[in-house]
């Protein structure tokens, strides 16, 4: 009997060091297979604008290797976690301007929708302006991680693009003008959690990028809209 104890507390304390040595990386890839996408049937989507510098007025421009990437919150994960689906361009216009287009197909994974029902679908996806294509589409973006690790120079802040089918709600009320399809909407109050309470169609003169010097702006004004 004494040699079953001692087996069973080499075995505890063996699975104790196991878990005491674990790491975890910044991103995690969860690849998305064609069992998990749906095709929604809606028009694919195009969100253009300008990248706004609030902090050095675009005289540093942009680094060759900046990029976008379009993050889909996922509501049923208690990490609060956002999964890269989708990318977009950046082009110059002038010496130190540039403008985005970002493409949004007409599929979308499963798991970012609120609930199980496609015909009342809804889900928030933020966009972010990288220093550098360190964030892949299937990876997941942590919110409460420090976002340096990602290199994210802006967003569009409290501005989310939705996705609707049906006539599903969002921070407990119908979608102004029942819209199908992605539009843009600004979130007017969230609370400490950053999640949202209010929200309105956006202005397309507002749909811009701004650029933070160091990301903490993007993340105190991203709030989450399906939490």
């Amino acid at each position: 009997m004494n040699r079953f104890y001692l087996l069973l507390f080499l075995l505890l304390a063996a699975a104790l060091g196991s878990c005491a040595d674990a790491s975890f990386t910044p991103v995690d890839t969860l690849p998305v297979v064609n069992s998990d996408l749906w095709f929604t049937s809606e028009p694919v989507g195009h969100i253009q604008g300008r990248i706004h510098d609030d902090h050095n007025g675009g005289k540093n421009g942009l680094p060759a290797t900046a990029t976008i990437v379009v993050a889909w919150e996922m509501p049923n994960d208690p990490g609060r976690l956002l999964y890269a689906y989708g990318s977009g361009t950046i082009t110059k216009y002038g010496q130190y301007s540039f403008n985005y287009d970002i493409t949004l197909r007409d599929t979308l994974p499963i798991f970012i929708l609120k609930n199980k029902d496609t015909s009342n679908a809804v889900a928030a996806c933020h966009i972010f302006l990288l220093a550098d294509a360190n964030i892949h589409e299937g990876d997941t973006i942590r919110q409460s991680d420090d976002w340096n690790t990602y290199k994210i120079m802006g967003s569009l802040n409290e501005i989310s693009v939705i996705f609707s089918k049906g006539s599903p709600t969002l921070a407990g009320r119908k979608i102004p003008g029942n819209p199908m399809g992605f539009n843009s909407f600004v979130a007017t109050r969230w609370d400490l959690n950053r999640s949202v309470t209010d929200f309105f169609p956006a202005d397309p003169s507002r749909v811009e990028i701004e650029v933070d010097d160091d990301g903490h702006d993007c993340k105190q004004k991203t709030p989450l809209w399906l939490q």
